[in-house]
C-alpha cells in the first residue's frame, strides 16, 4: 500500500472501509531459509468476508496505537506498533510472491501440510493491504489413525471427513 504525507494508518482505514474491497488469502510454507513457497487459496465468499472483517478490526486496534521504532528486540506492547517501509522489508522471496498473489498456484487439497504464515491480501481502490499471521499456534484437524474425530452440527455428531484448518481474529503483522 502506498501512503500519502499523513498518517498512514489512515490511509489503511480508508482502503478497508472501501465498498469494493475483496479479501483473498495465501498459505506460505518455508522452503529454504529465508523463502517461501506461497499459493493462493479459493474460497466461498463468506469466508472471504470474514476476513475482511478480522482486517478492519485490526486496523481499527491500529488506528488506537503508538508509533514507535521498530527494533527487533522489542516486545510490543498492546498500544504500540512498528511502521516497516518496504526497504527495510526482511530479505526474503515472500513478498515479492505476495505483490503478485492473484497469479500465485492456486492450493490443492492434496498438499495440505501445516503451512508457516497466512497471508490475507485486501484489494480495493487499485491498493493491496496485507496482513499475516504464524501458523505456530493455529491447528489443522482432521483424521489420524488409532482416533476417531466427529463434528457437532447442533443436533448430531457426524464423522469428520475433511481437514479443518483453524485462523486467528488477529494478526501479526
Amino acid at each position: 500500500m502506498t501512503t500519502t504525507a499523513g498518517d498512514p494508518r489512515q490511509d489503511l482505514l480508508g482502503v478497508l472501509g472501501d465498498v469494493s474491497a475483496r479479501a483473498f488469502l495465501t498459505l506460505a510454507w518455508r522452503t529454504t531459509a529465508p523463502d517461501y513457497r506461497v499459493e493462493l487459496v479459493d474460497f466461498e465468499e463468506g469466508v472471504g468476508s470474514q476476513f475482511l472483517d478480522y482486517a478492519r478490526q485490526e486496523a481499527d486496534s491500529l488506528a488506537q496505537r503508538t508509533l514507535i521504532p521498530y527494533d527487533p528486540e522489542w516486545l510490543l506492547r498492546d498500544h504500540e506498533y512498528f511502521l516497516l517501509l518496504q526497504a527495510e522489508f526482511p530479505p526474503t522471496n515472500l513478498f515479492d510472491q505476495i505483490a503478485d498473489f492473484q497469479n500465485l498456484l492456486t492450493f490443492k487439497r492434496k498438499n495440505l501440510t501445516k503451512p508457516r504464515l497466512y497471508i490475507v491480501a485486501i484489494q480495493a481502490q487499485g491498493e493491496v493491504v496485507l496482513f499475516g499471521k504464524r501458523m505456530a499456534y493455529l491447528q489443522v484437524l482432521k483424521q489420524k489413525p488409532g482416533l476417531f474425530a466427529a463434528v457437532w452440527d447442533g443436533s448430531t455428531f457426524n464423522a469428520l471427513s475433511d481437514s479443518i484448518a483453524t485462523f486467528s481474529q488477529r494478526f501479526d503483522w
